[in-house]
């Protein structure tokens, strides 16, 4: 069984900018609700993901929304507890069967991530 990589913000920004076909950021921003800046903020790390557009992310993707609010939350969580409580309520939701019909995108899992890395290299 392989495992789930919990997605970034930048993962699911790339994701819903792709799946709508975006041609820059500040037309995603418009979809998610926010501002270019927002968007270019927590592209570099500066800004976490709102979890208003959190769950525009989830809705546009024809996703649970918890799952996108939950890998939000899960790496800007400072505490392990915390970091624990986000991690399994992701894969909770990941795994439930009420969201096996609405996955329409792929997550990460830990091979896809390694190969995306040594590509990117």
């Amino acid at each position: 069984m392989e495992y789930v990589t919990i997605p970034t913000t930048v993962w699911w920004l790339d994701t819903v900018k792709e799946a709508l076909d975006c041609k820059n950021d500040a037309k995603l921003a418009e979809y998610l609700l926010t501002t270019r800046a927002a968007i270019s903020m927590q592209r570099k790390g500066e800004s976490n993901m709102q979890v208003k557009s959190a769950v525009r992310c989830g809705d546009l993707l024809q996703i649970n929304p918890l799952l996108v609010v939950c890998s939000v939350m899960y790496h800007t969580a400072h505490r392990e507890e915390d970091k624990l409580f986000w991690g399994s309520t992701f894969h909770r939701a990941e795994s439930s069967p009420d969201n096996r019909h609405r996955h329409t995108i792929k997550l990460p899992t830990e091979k896809l991530e390694k190969a995306r890395e040594a590509k990117n290299r």
